[in-house]
């Protein structure tokens, strides 16, 4: 193992580089660390915050920060975290530097391998399990999710995911043996689940589509809300959030929209 370039007080600092021999990934914390943006990364993690001038003020489960916009560095007045993008997202995650680098890079620098362009017409059997979730077979149909028995989505639930015209873009499933989903390879959550259904006026805006489908409603699919998502939230005159941890979306929708975290 070889590394280039230095560390000062434990902090990323803009000037590391790191190299490992025999392994494909070279890391370019500088690159990293003025790329990603803290507002781009708080919104990423779904952490709620305050904006004024130059600064971002905020607290995780773990400590508050105080960011400066300018230098795209923080710090935090109740414990001795500090430096980049890089830092923050370590501290949060708990993770390594290195390990939060890459996953850094990976989300917000490397361009995604696009999704099929033609999405197939896959065939969706209805399931007990959409039953169990008090889906009925009419429904199931109409918002086109059923059981997939052949493809990558074999196995699971399987739900349709169309773009705010209605034109099918890709698949997502739920797999039945251990409650993992399952999206395309370079999928962007930049779509909302059910939007073509919905009309301006209001909606109750959900993560997991099964909810949407009972309810009549949307769903992000995500528990975190991208800025094309917000942006096609916000054309609606009311929403409804029903979110686990939703004060970050509903602050980002609040300069936007009427919003109510339910």
């Amino acid at each position: 193992m070889q590394f280039w370039g230095f560390v000062a007080d434990e902090v990323a600092s803009p000037l590391f580089l790191f190299r490992e021999e025999n392994m494909a990934e070279y890391l370019d914390f500088k690159a990293i660390s003025v790329a990603v943006r803290f507002k781009e990364l708080l919104d990423y993690l779904n952490i709620p915050y305050e904006e004024k001038r130059n600064e971002l003020k905020g607290h995780t489960e773990g400590f508050n920060f105080i960011v400066n916009i300018v230098k795209n560095l923080f710090f935090s007045p109740n414990s001795q975290h500090k430096g980049s993008v890089i830092n923050f997202f370590s501290a949060v995650k708990n993770i390594p530097l290195r390990e939060a680098a890459a996953e850094l890079k990976r989300e917000f620098l490397d361009t995604p391998t696009p999704c099929q362009k033609k999405v197939p017409d896959l065939t969706l059997e209805y399931h007990q399990f959409l039953s169990e979730q008090g889906i009925d077979e009419e429904t199931a149909r109409a918002w086109g999710v059923g059981y997939c028995k052949a493809g990558i989505m074999r196995g699971r639930i399987t739900f349709a995911i169309h773009d705010k015209d209605g034109v099918k873009v890709a698949y997502c499933g739920l797999s039945l043996k251990d409650n993992k989903w399952l999206f395309p390879k370079g999928y962007k959550h930049e779509h909302i689940y059910g939007l073509y259904k919905n009309g301006k006026e209001s909606a109750e805006v959900y993560v997991n589509p099964l909810d949407a489908i009972k309810n009549n409603g949307l769903a992000l699919l995500t528990l975190n809300a991208t800025a094309e998502q917000i942006e096609l939230l916000g054309e609606i005159k009311k929403v409804l959030l029903f979110h686990p941890a939703g004060d970050n979306i509903g602050l980002r929708l609040f300069k936007k929209t009427f919003v109510k975290i339910g």
